[in-house]
């Protein structure tokens, strides 16, 4: 029975990791991209239900909140991987 308890905990530490691993990279991904594209102020925040977010696999989507050039506030949708890289959606795909 106390290997059965030490092969959950295991399997969570592992899957919990791999989760967290795998949004550190998003965001930082997601900050370069932002930055080159001089936005300012940049917050993000993970969206499973952006739009189109059910059928997509293998990549996360996220909210992006930030400050153009112009000092105006705007709100895009983005979905990214570790093979994609970021992909941001129009304002009309929304």
């Amino acid at each position: 029975m106390s290997s059965l308890i030490w092969f959950i905990v295991v399997i969570i530490v592992f899957v919990g990791s791999r989760i967290a691993l795998n949004m550190y990279f998003d965001r930082k991904r997601i900050r370069n991209k932002a930055d080159r594209l001089g936005y300012k102020e940049v917050h993000i925040s993970w969206s499973p239900f952006a739009p189109g977010a059910l059928f997509d696999r293998n990549e996360r989507h996220y909210r992006v909140s930030y400050l153009a050039e112009n000092g105006l506030p705007y709100t895009r949708y983005c979905k990214t991987s570790i093979f994609t890289g970021v992909y941001w959606y129009e304002e009309q795909d929304m």
